[in-house]
């Protein structure tokens, strides 16, 4: 799984956008703190792709998980 700021917006990790997180789902962590700026009426897409081994084979039919995930937006004073 990766995670990541996708700066323009078309679903590929490119190079120099912002990795959240990149690898298993159960290794994530349970909080990330990236302080990211964001203009007053700007827009901040943030992206998750996803693949499963295909060394895997049938072992996962059936299986599911959930992913929640919350952002938090603060305010901060014009420098």
């Amino acid at each position: 799984m990766v995670l990541f700021v996708d700066t323009n917006n078309d679903g590929v990790a490119d190079a120099g956008e912002t990795v959240i997180y990149s690898g298993k789902l159960d290794d994530i962590a349970r909080s990330y703190d990236l302080n990211l700026p964001l203009a007053a009426g700007g827009t901040t897409y943030i992206s998750l792709t996803w693949s499963v081994d295909i060394s895997v084979g049938n072992t996962i039919m059936g299986d599911s998980t959930t992913l929640n995930m919350s952002i938090e937006l603060g305010e901060t004073p014009e420098q």
